[in-house]
């Protein structure tokens, strides 16, 4: 999956006087009626125990300057509040963690949640979004990056080639 390319994001909640964060991919918009998106998390990670009983979660779209971030919500430093000494977290004491500089904030209410394998699907209604900066992070084959618009790019570039065609499917495992 890792060749799938995703915007990065730390997903963060509020347990009771606790909070949580990781650093995640698998964020999609759901509905616009109500306006809703979903987040997967690792059913296993300290993060999913955490939002299993959190009411909110907030979904932190990061941007170039937040590398650093990311690699400490991957899960190279403990859970728990020491996860949010570096960058600029706002916490009002009721809802989740948000981090200020993010490129976008979206507050979610859970609303359901589905286990699928060794992941659960986590659909949160939306509540509130903040949009400020220009530029998110894009993970892709094991890398951070930032999009380029096609238009922005060398035409010759830009065009396949014969080396870059796709390779025959790995069988899935069923």
């Amino acid at each position: 999956m890792r060749l799938f390319p995703a915007a990065v994001s730390i997903v963060s909640c509020k347990d009771g006087d606790a909070v949580a964060g990781a650093t995640v991919t698998a964020v999609s918009s759901l509905a616009m009626d109500p306006p809703s998106l979903l987040v997967c998390v690792n059913r296993s990670s300290s993060f999913y125990a955490h939002a299993s009983r959190a009411t909110d979660f907030c979904i932190n779209v990061l941007q170039p300057c937040h590398e650093t971030i990311a690699a400490e919500f991957a899960g190279r430093t403990p859970q728990g509040s020491g996860r949010f000494l570096h960058g600029s977290w706002t916490d009002d004491g009721v809802g989740p963690p948000i981090l200020t500089d993010a490129r976008l904030n979206i507050t979610c209410r859970i609303a359901k949640a589905v286990d699928h394998g060794t992941h659960v699907i986590i659909i949160g209604n939306v509540r509130q979004v903040s949009i400020q900066g220009s530029t998110s992070v894009l993970y892709h084959d094991g890398s951070y990056g930032q999009f380029t618009p096609l238009r922005e790019v060398d035409a010759g570039s830009a065009l396949c080639d014969s080396s870059t065609r796709a390779q025959p499917a790995h069988p899935m495992r069923g």
